[in-house]
């Protein structure tokens, strides 16, 4: 397995590669990356390419081949975020019903373990009120990802991700800080 750290404009972002596959895009640090080389390969600079279009607005889907490895049920609710159409968003509960499960929060706890953020964009479930639900990135970056795709498909302004980033900076453990700076 093989682990790459990117400073993407949205913050520090985490590819792994698994067999040919990305099996992993994390926002924060993840203990599934003991064990991982640090490298660039071909593949995951195929990834770190489309995901830096998909946050400069010039990408609106992935093409990278990626490993969902979780439960039948995880499975089930992240290849139906997967179809969620750019700058939509559903509920929990629209996705609990297009799978024929009951909970809309056994699929926020699903999407919560989503392997892949932005490639499976978890970003764009949100509460039955249309309220921002638990986000691993935090809620102000998947508010900026929400807005970057309204403005995106809308032609309007966006702010970008400069608050966001300092958010993000601020929530990592002295240790997490430490280990960026090198």
């Amino acid at each position: 397995m093989y682990i790459y750290r990117y400073r993407s404009v949205a913050g520090p972002l985490w590819f792994l590669e698994k067999d040919g596959v990305i099996c992993g895009l994390y926002l924060r640090p993840n203990t599934c990356f003991n064990g991982a080389q640090p490298a660039c390969t071909p593949l995951i600079q195929q990834a770190v390419e489309q995901v830096a279009d998909y946050l400069a607005g010039r990408r609106y889907n992935f093409s990278v081949p990626i490993l969902l490895e979780g439960t039948r049920f995880q499975k089930k609710v992240w290849q139906t975020v997967a179809a969620i159409p750019y700058g939509r968003r559903y509920t929990y509960a629209q996705v609990a019903q297009m799978i024929g499960s009951r909970s809309p929060r056994a699929v926020g706890a699903a999407n919560g373990q989503n392997p892949v953020s932005l490639i499976v964009p978890c970003h764009r479930l949100v509460g039955t009120a249309g309220d921002l639900r638990g986000y691993a990135g935090g809620l102000p970056m998947k508010q900026a990802l929400l807005d970057m795709e309204q403005a995106v498909l809308h032609g309007g302004s966006w702010g970008g991700f400069d608050a966001v980033c300092r958010q993000r900076w601020d929530q990592l453990t002295a240790v997490e800080q430490e280990q960026l700076q090198k």
